[in-house]
């Protein structure tokens, strides 16, 4: 399995791209510190990973889980000098910090970000990066501490695009930014919710028809998040015509060099994401999501994210053995999300009637995992019809959870 995922490793300790079996976020991740110049605003994250990453990455290169957070280990190649810049954080100018920060929030180091941010002069900002430094503070925020409200860094942002002249591409990452996280987690107040979703899209009418890549590329973005505001009611005709657009826009890209490749790689990609979900949860067409799903698996073929996102469509359906085989592709492409996996495997091996591979597999969870109380739980239960032995091993886990805290009274319900 982790052999698959070599290029993961690399790309996340290293930012090193081994050229082999490379998923799309390896090769936007470790080009984004190639081809960018720490002096310029804008350093490009093109997915704000899980704080899982970290440990089974840790685990695989058998380097203790804190020193891969904390960046703290012997680095060669293009993280190198990123590591240089991150002992020097304290002289470095202001621009740099935000850049610096940006780069480890590519491979999930939110804290460190954290901590880097907090050192930033803001006032010594020119506007455009004051703008990148609140949205880049925010994704932060979004990741540490999902359910804190976020209006005052977006009313800050809303100030300065009102007062000063920034970048068309930059107002509309904003804008996708808040529309997206109003509507998924309410942590941006309606009112600001509003304001940006009315300005993003005077804005993107304002350079439909730009022809630069970057113009093009924040197009797809803005029009992929503003189709949630139709998908939000069902509106399934209007949220079709959105994501075409954002397809459109997303397919017209003409890369010039490697990162651009890869930006438009992940725009492709994030488009067949949102149209999966559109065609299960807003028009219910579950062959045409399993299109998005199968173009999906093949632009992509190395990310085992993108087979759970397959699985789910058969999973939607109760189609069990189709999930499970897309669930079995997953494991094959390792990481990211593996026990997440291997959990997914004994749901499908559950429902199959397939107890004995369900408890294997809630026990792999659980070796790689001791905290998985999910895992813990169903083996439990299902241990306690099927396999006697098993269920004490489960037991064991339930009752050191127990002592330590870790189990609510819904979980205790959960206990046959």
């Amino acid at each position: 399995m982790y052999s698959e995922s070599q290029s993961l490793v690399e790309a996340t300790l290293y930012y090193n791209r081994t050229g082999v079996k490379e998923s799309i976020w390896s090769k936007a991740t470790c080009s984004a510190l190639t081809n960018h110049n720490f002096d310029m605003n804008g350093y490009v994250i093109t997915q704000a990973m899980e704080f899982s990453l970290l440990k089974e990455v840790a685990r695989v290169a058998n380097i203790p889980y804190v020193d891969v957070v904390n960046f703290n280990y012997v680095c060669t190649g293009p993280s190198s000098a990123l590591q240089w810049l991150l002992f020097m954080r304290i002289n470095l100018p202001d621009i740099q910090k935000v850049n610096l920060a940006r780069a480890l929030i590519t491979t999930a180091r939110y804290h460190l970000a954290q901590d880097i941010l907090s050192t930033v002069n803001s006032n010594k900002l020119q506007p455009e990066q004051k703008v990148t430094y609140l949205i880049t503070l925010f994704i932060v925020r979004n990741r540490l501490e999902p359910q804190i409200n976020c209006t005052d860094l977006f009313e800050r942002i809303k100030q300065i695009i009102e007062e000063k002249k920034i970048s068309e591409e930059n107002i509309l990452e904003a804008a996708s930014q808040a529309i997206v996280w109003h509507l998924k987690t309410g942590t941006i107040d309606l009112l600001t919710y509003e304001w940006f979703q009315a300005c993003g899209k005077s804005i993107a009418e304002k350079i439909i028809e730009c022809k630069t890549f970057k113009a093009k590329l924040a197009l797809s973005s803005f029009y992929r998040a503003y189709a949630m505001v139709p998908a939000a009611i069902n509106d399934a005709s209007e949220t079709r015509l959105l994501m075409l657009k954002s397809q459109h826009f997303a397919d017209i890209l003409e890369p010039e060099n490697e990162l651009e490749a890869a930006l438009a790689e992940t725009a492709k990609k994030t488009v067949l994401e949102s149209s999966i979900k559109e065609m299960m949860y807003v028009s219910q067409k579950w062959d045409v999501a399993e299109e998005y799903a199968m173009a999906l698996v093949t632009l992509d073929p190395y990310w085992s994210v993108n087979y759970q996102e397959f699985a789910e469509v058969y999973l939607k359906q109760n189609k069990y053995t189709k999930a499970l085989e897309q669930y079995q592709n997953a494991k094959q492409a390792g990481l990211p999300r593996v026990t997440f996996t291997e959990y997914m495997i004994g749901v499908c091996h559950e429902h199959l009637g397939d107890h004995q591979k369900a408890i294997n597999s809630f026990k792999n969870v659980l070796t790689m995992d001791e905290t998985n109380i999910s895992a813990g739980l169903s083996g439990y239960n299902i241990s306690s019809k099927y396999d006697l032995e098993s269920k004490e091993y489960f037991r064991e886990f339930i009752n050191r959870w127990d002592e330590q805290g870790f189990l609510t009274p819904m979980h205790k319900e959960m206990i046959v």
